[in-house]
């Protein structure tokens, strides 16, 4: 065999580009000056200012040893990482400031920093230093984001229809009540406030409390409490009349029990709070009814606590009770206030048909 494997393939295909007089000239030149210099990185530097075709690290070592400027490759070790510790200049420093400021708010900061910084550095490097300028305080606010898989999307009809479904009719025609009734005060009163939805029945706090029916109200736009001062999750103000309206069809959509259900239901609701109202206004009917009774009785029985104070004889007969009530009724001949009481003769001549106050008493 006189030719062999790549025989006819030019001679720079396997060896690289031919060294010219000119290009060994300046080599020797400039491996004489960093030499003098006396720098670690000898071949990085003469790459560096090396003019004509790319070369690699490994083509240079081999032409200074042909040259007999070096006796071997091992004169020339490959530099160590992380050795040298360049540091930041002022315009770097801004740089990193301006690019932190630009990708604060994205899930990957560091990533981003790193990927568009002038000066290439590590990851640690760039953390000390973003911890040194107190752009951040702890390391942890640079780790990268990972974002959970969106679950799926529910509408408030769909979200009502699914409550329907499951038997909370109560809580919704309750919710929806609410919402027509808010409706109409502020159509009619022109002002907005924030208006709780305080759950009265068992069955309706129970509701409130259910994940689903808290998306059902958030989808509806309504607000939960703010603070621990708040219990109740609240309708707000900026919620039109208009817009309350559209959230109870919202509801009423979901409803699949039928027409005349939904309306039997209504109804149900509606009667509990009427109910509901007159026993509040007969409460407070009683309570303003005997505030007067209860401060006549403490005026008339002050005098007769002085009068018991004193020590009465074995003689004395025993002190009577009075009290005073006044009728707001004509006399009825069948009323028992008719009746003379106790046979006392005066009561007696009182005419019908008259506004009287008796004067009662009874022994103990």
């Amino acid at each position: 065999m006189t030719e062999g494997y790549g025989t006819h393939e030019p001679r720079g295909a396997r060896h690289g580009p031919i060294w010219s007089e000119e290009e060994e000239e300046q080599l020797r030149k400039l491996y004489l000056e960093v030499k003098e210099k006396e720098d670690d990185d000898v071949i990085g530097h003469i790459l560096s200012h090396l003019p004509g075709p790319a070369r690699t690290r490994k083509q240079v070592v081999k032409q200074l040893v042909q040259l007999g400027l070096a006796h071997s490759a091992r004169d020339f070790p490959p530099p160590r990482k992380g050795t040298n510790i360049v540091l930041w200049t002022e315009e770097q420093e801004l740089e990193l400031q301006r690019l932190f400021e630009e990708f604060q708010g994205t899930d990957d900061i560091l990533g981003n920093i790193l990927r568009h910084l002038t000066a290439k550095r590590s990851r640690a490097r760039v953390v000390d230093k973003l911890l040194s300028l107190g752009l951040v305080s702890e390391r942890k606010e640079l780790y990268k984001k990972r974002r959970r898989k969106p679950g799926p999307v529910w509408e408030a009809p769909e979200l009502a229809q699914s409550l329907w479904q499951d038997g909370l009719a109560g809580p919704l025609l309750w919710l929806k009540t609410c919402l027509h009734r808010t409706a109409t005060d502020r159509q009619q009163a022109r002002l907005a406030q924030p208006v709780p939805l305080v759950p009265l029945s068992e069955e309706n706090e129970d509701a409130m409390e259910e994940p689903r029916f808290q998306r059902l109200l958030c989808a509806l736009g309504l607000r939960p409490p703010a603070s621990e001062q708040e219990s109740f999750w609240r309708i707000p103000a900026a919620l039109s009349p208009p817009q309350l309206r559209q959230a109870a069809a919202s509801i009423a959509q979901g409803d699949t029990r039928g027409l005349e259900a939904a309306e039997e239901e209504e109804e149900a609701v509606g009667g509990m709070e009427q109910r509901a109202q007159a026993m509040d206004a007969l409460q407070l009917a009683q309570s303003k009814r005997l505030a007067p009774g209860a401060a006549s009785s403490s005026l008339e029985q002050s005098p007769r606590s002085d009068s018991e104070r004193e020590d009465p004889g074995p003689s004395q007969p025993r002190p009577k009770r009075r009290r005073w009530l006044d009728s707001e009724e004509e006399d009825d001949p069948d009323s028992p206030a008719a009746e003379p009481a106790w046979g006392d003769p005066r009561e007696q001549e009182l005419a019908p048909g008259r506004r009287k106050r008796l004067h009662i008493e009874d022994e103990d």
